[in-house]
């Protein structure tokens, strides 16, 4: 699947936090961080191997901002 420049850096978001190791990515305070809508947040959990295999990335190569 073609993904939108828009989908790939909200995976990158999700990825910065999630990488930051703190929070269950579940926890809505994660989603806060994101700064993503619930909606945008719910595509990138529910597409999250997709998108990072779009990017060409494993997630140890995301470094946390």
């Amino acid at each position: 699947m073609n993904y939108t420049p828009q989908q790939l850096k909200d995976w990158e978001a999700y990825e910065r936090i999630r990488k930051g190791g703190r929070y269950n990515m579940f926890d809505p305070r994660a989603r806060r961080l994101t700064g993503l809508s619930a909606d945008r947040y719910s595509f990138v959990l529910q597409n999250y191997s997709e998108l990072r295999a779009e990017l060409g990335n494993a997630p140890d190569n995301v470094e946390a901002k």
